[in-house]
C-alpha cells in the first residue's frame, strides 16, 4: 500500500470511491475536483495495486496558517480496520505542521 499527494486526475475515483464510504455525505465532483486541483499538497490517497482504496481531502485555513482542516475521509469497506485511515491522517497531521 501507497500514501500519496492526490493529483488533478484522481478526482473521479475519489468520487467513486465516496459513494461506498456510506453514511459519508458525498460531494458534487467538483468538490473532489477542487480538492485534487487547489490543495494537492494537503490530500492524499491510498493505492495498492494503482487503485485508490482510501483518501483524505484536506487544507490550511486561509485566514490562520495554524489551522488545518479535513475535509472528508474515506476507506473503501473492504480495506477497512487495516490501519489506512491512520496511516492516512499521519500523513495530513506531518504535512500540516511543517
Amino acid at each position: 500500500m501507497n500514501i500519496r499527494n492526490v493529483r488533478e486526475g484522481d478526482f473521479i475515483r475519489i468520487a467513486e470511491l465516496a459513494w461506498k464510504c456510506k453514511p459519508m455525505a458525498t460531494e458534487r465532483n467538483s468538490i473532489y475536483h477542487l480538492f485534487t486541483k487547489f490543495f494537492s499538497s494537503t490530500s492524499f490517497v491510498a493505492e495498492e495495486d494503482q487503485r485508490i482504496i482510501g483518501f483524505l481531502l484536506g487544507f490550511i485555513s486561509q485566514d490562520n496558517p495554524e489551522e488545518a482542516y479535513i475535509h472528508l475521509l474515506c476507506v473503501h469497506p473492504r480495506f477497512r480496520r487495516d490501519g489506512i485511515a491512520s496511516k492516512l491522517l499521519k500523513e495530513f497531521i506531518e504535512t500540516v505542521k511543517m
